[in-house]
C-alpha cells in the first residue's frame, strides 16, 4: 500500500472507531442501570467476609480491600447464602403494596371545617367530623386543617376515607372521656374496640373468594402447586393458600413438630394462610406462585386457594396526633378504653406521621395485611406510672398495648419511637406472620409474643434501650407456646445484653447478631439458632434490596 494511501485512510478509520465508541457509551447510558451493590461476598476458610460497598474482593476472591463484617451463615452478604429452611418468607413484600409502592397521596374531598368542625380545642367536633366522613367519597381523604377537635363519640368507618391532619405535631384529635365512660364496662376495654375504628372484611369463604382445590403435595420451600380448576386463574393475580386448622397442621407446620400449638389448632378457622402472586398458570393443572411456600401442602389437610378480595384498601390515618386526657393507668386488664385506632381486616393501608398521647392502646391490627405502620410516635403528656412490686400489675407502666398486630400477614412497622414503655410496646399475636418491626427504638422496648401461633415475623435493627424485658410476653392459658417457629430477631441493640426467653417460649427461633447473657443454641430440644455474625445489618433491606433493586 503506498504511503500516501495509508496516512489518508488511518484518520478516516480512527474517526469511525471514535464514533463506534461514543455510540456505544451512548448506548450503555441509556440501558437500565443496576442498583449499587451493598456488599461484596469473599469466601474465606473461617466464615464468610462482606466488604464495604464499593469495595472489591481481593483479585484471589479471599480477601476485602479493607475492613468487612462477617454474614450470617444462615443469609449471607446479600443472600447468596439464604437457608430457607431457617428463613421460610421473603420479608421484603412486607408492606403496603407489597413492599413494592410508595405510600400515596389520597386526594382531598372534604375539609372538616367545612363540614363545620371548629378545631379550636372546646368545641365538641364529633357531630361535624361525622359529617364529613359520611360525605367523603371512597378513595380520597377528609383534610383536618391545623387545630385541636374534640370528639365525644366512637368514629366506625367502613368504606375507603383517609384521615388527615396537618402534620402530627399541628393537628390533634382529643378525646376528653375514655370509652367505659360513654359506653360503660370500667374496666373492660383492654382489647378490641377503639375511638376510631375502621371495619373492613376480608373474607375467606367457598362462595366468595374460592378458586381452586390444590390436588397434590407441596414441599416448603416449593412455588409450584397443582390444583383441579387452572382456569380460574391468571398471571398476576393475588391468591391465598388456606389448609384446614388441625392438631397435625399447627404442629407439623407452625410447630415444627416440636410442641402443641394449643387451641388454635382446633378452636379457629383458616388461620394457616399465605398469600402470593400467580407468577405462571400451566402447564396442565400447574400453577407457579410468586412467592416459596413456607410450609408443606398436603391434601389430607384441606388445600383450597382462594382470591384476595379485603373490602377495604388503600386507606390510610396520617398526619395527626390522638391525644387522651391524662388519667394515671389502672393496671393490666384493667383499662377504661383510652384505645386510639383499629384497623380490621383492612389491606394496603397505612398509619404515618401520627402521634398517640395517653393512650392504653395505640394501633390495634386484626386480620390487617400488606399494611404499614411509619414513622409513629407513643409518649405521654406526663408518666401515667404508679410504683409496685408486682411486675404482672402493669401500674409500673403507661399504658396496656402500644402496637398489636393478630391474625394477620405482611404488615410493616418502621421508624416507630415508644418514648414511654407500655405493658406490651409491640405484640404480635395469634396466626400474624410475614411482619415486620424495624428501625424502630423504644425507652425500654418489649416483644410480645401472645400466643396463638405467630410464627415467621423479624425483628430487624430495633434499638431496645435499656433491654431490660425484651421477650417478656403474654398470652391466654391453653393457647400453647408465645411462639410458633421461625420468628426471628437480627440485629438488636441493647445498653446491656439480653436476657433470652426459656424453652418453653416456643420452637425453631433464629437470634443473629444479638449479644445475649446466654447461648441460645444451646437450647438443642427445640432448636434454636445463634449467630454473631452482623451483617447485613438490617435483614429487611437487603431482601429489599435483593428482590426490587433499591
Amino acid at each position: 500500500m503506498p504511503l500516501t494511501e495509508s496516512v489518508a485512510v488511518r484518520p478516516a478509520a480512527q474517526r469511525l472507531l471514535l464514533l463506534a465508541t461514543s455510540l456505544l457509551l451512548l448506548l450503555l447510558l441509556l440501558l437500565p442501570q443496576p442498583a449499587a451493590a451493598e456488599s461484596y461476598a469473599c469466601q474465606t476458610g473461617d466464615g464468610q467476609k462482606c466488604c464495604p460497598p464499593g469495595r472489591r474482593c481481593g483479585a484471589d476472591m479471599r480477601t476485602c480491600q479493607g475492613p468487612f463484617k462477617m454474614s450470617s451463615w444462615m443469609y449471607g452478604c446479600q443472600g447468596e447464602k439464604w437457608d430457607r429452611s431457617r428463613l421460610p418468607i421473603d420479608w421484603s413484600y412486607a408492606g403496603y403494596g407489597a413492599g413494592e409502592k410508595q405510600i400515596p397521596l389520597k386526594p382531598q374531598s372534604v375539609d372538616a371545617r367545612a363540614a363545620g368542625a371548629k378545631g379550636d380545642g372546646r368545641t365538641d367536633d364529633t357531630a361535624a367530623v361525622e359529617r364529613a366522613i359520611a360525605q367523603a367519597r371512597d378513595g380520597t381523604a377528609v383534610y383536618f386543617p391545623p387545630g385541636k377537635y374534640v370528639i365525644t363519640r366512637k368514629l366506625d368507618i367502613r368504606k375507603g376515607v383517609t384521615l388527615r391532619g396537618a402534620g402530627k405535631y399541628k393537628t390533634t384529635l382529643y378525646f376528653p372521656k375514655s370509652l367505659a365512660e360513654v359506653y360503660g364496662n370500667f374496666g373492660g376495654w383492654g382489647h378490641g374496640t377503639c375511638w376510631v375504628n375502621y371495619w373492613g372484611w376480608d373474607p375467606i369463604r367457598d362462595d366468595k373468594t374460592r378458586l381452586a382445590t390444590i390436588t397434590g403435595f407441596t414441599p416448603k420451600g416449593s412455588n409450584k402447586i397443582f390444583v383441579d380448576n387452572p382456569g380460574r386463574l391468571q398471571k398476576g393475580m393475588w391468591v391465598r393458600v388456606v389448609l384446614r386448622d388441625s392438631a397435625d397442621v399447627f404442629k407439623s407446620n407452625l410447630m415444627g413438630g416440636i410442641m402443641e400449638a394449643g387451641w388454635p389448632s382446633s378452636g379457629a378457622r383458616n388461620l394457616v394462610r399465605f398469600s402470593s402472586r400467580v407468577s405462571q398458570v400451566g402447564p396442565g393443572s400447574q400453577v407457579t406462585l410468586e412467592q416459596a411456600l413456607p410450609w408443606d401442602v398436603k391434601t389430607q389437610w384441606g388445600p383450597v386457594l382462594h382470591a384476595l378480595r379485603p373490602t377495604i384498601s388503600e386507606t390510610g390515618v396520617e398526619g395527626l396526633t390522638f391525644e387522651f386526657k391524662w388519667t394515671k393507668y389502672p393496671g393490666h386488664l384493667k383499662e377504661n378504653g383510652f384505645n386510639a385506632l383499629m384497623f380490621n381486616q383492612m389491606a394496603n393501608s397505612w398509619v404515618r406521621d401520627v402521634r398517640f398521647l395517653n393512650a392504653d392502646t395505640a394501633v390495634y391490627f386484626w386480620g390487617t395485611i400488606f399494611s404499614t405502620v411509619q414513622d409513629v410516635e407513643i409518649d405521654v403528656t406526663s408518666p401515667r406510672t404508679s410504683y409496685t412490686r408486682d411486675p404482672w400489675s402493669g401500674l409500673d407502666r403507661n399504658g396496656h398495648r402500644g402496637i398489636w398486630s393478630e391474625f394477620g400477614e405482611d404488615n410493616l412497622f418502621q421508624r416507630i419511637a415508644v418514648k414511654a414503655p407500655f405493658f406490651h410496646d409491640f405484640t404480635v399475636a395469634t396466626a400474624e406472620h410475614g411482619s415486620v418491626w424495624t428501625d424502630s427504638w423504644g425507652a425500654d422496648l418489649n416483644l410480645d409474643f401472645h400466643k396463638g401461633a405467630p410464627y415467621a415475623n423479624l425483628y430487624s435493627d430495633l434499638n431496645m434501650g435499656a433491654g431490660t424485658r425484651a421477650f417478656k410476653s403474654g398470652g391466654g392459658a391453653g393457647a400453647g407456646p408465645n411462639s410458633a417457629s421461625y420468628q426471628t430477631f437480627w440485629n438488636l441493640k441493647a445498653s446491656q445484653p439480653l436476657k433470652l426467653p426459656d424453652s418453653s417460649f416456643g420452637p425453631q427461633i433464629n437470634f443473629v447478631g444479638i449479644q445475649t447473657r446466654d447461648n441460645a443454641a444451646a437450647r438443642v430440644a427445640v432448636r434454636w439458632m445463634q449467630d454473631g455474625a452482623s451483617y447485613p445489618q438490617n435483614l429487611w433491606l437487603s431482601m429489599r434490596r435483593k428482590r426490587l433493586g433499591w
